[in-house]
C-alpha cells in the first residue's frame, strides 16, 4: 500500500483483509477508495464489497451489492446473500438464496462450509456473526 496507494485491486484487496481482521469501518473506507479509483471496475469486485458490507453490518448495502451482479453464481457468494437477507429479517429472500447454493452445491451444510467460510475471521464473534445467520436463512446443519 506504501508504495502503490492508487492501486485498484490492492486497495480492495486490502478492504478484504481489513475486513477479516475485524476492522470493519476501515474495510468499508478501503473498498469505496478502490470503486472511487477505478469507476469501471471489475464485476468480481461486487462479490467481496458484499462480503464487507456483510461484515460491517450494512445489509442493504450487502443485498444490493450482491444482486447487481450475474456472478452470483458461486456457493459462497449465495450464501453470503442469504446471510445478507437474514440479518435483514427477509426470510423468504434468504432461503431462495440458501436454495440456489444447494442448487450448485446440494452437499452443503454448515458442517461442510465450517472449515472455509468461518476460517478467515480473526475475531471469532465475526465467524460466529455469519454462522448465525446462515442457520437463520435456513442452511442446513
Amino acid at each position: 500500500m506504501d508504495l502503490n496507494p492508487n492501486d485498484p485491486d490492492l486497495t480492495a484487496d486490502f478492504g478484504s483483509c481489513l475486513s477479516w481482521a475485524g476492522r470493519k469501518e476501515e474495510a468499508v473506507e478501503m473498498v469505496r477508495k478502490a470503486m472511487q479509483l477505478n469507476p469501471h471496475y471489475p464485476e468480481w469486485w461486487l462479490l467481496m464489497v458484499g462480503q464487507i458490507y456483510f461484515d460491517a453490518h450494512l445489509y442493504e448495502e450487502a443485498v444490493a451489492a450482491l444482486e447487481g451482479t450475474d456472478a452470483l453464481n458461486t456457493p459462497a457468494n449465495c450464501l453470503t446473500l442469504a446471510a445478507s437477507y437474514a440479518a435483514l429479517g427477509k426470510l423468504d429472500s434468504a432461503r431462495l438464496a440458501i436454495a440456489r447454493a444447494r442448487k450448485i452445491d446440494s452437499s452443503l451444510s454448515l458442517s461442510s462450509i465450517k472449515r472455509g467460510a468461518f476460517d478467515p475471521y480473526k475475531e471469532a464473534e465475526d465467524g460466529e456473526h455469519l454462522r448465525l445467520n446462515l442457520v437463520k436463512a435456513g442452511l442446513p446443519g
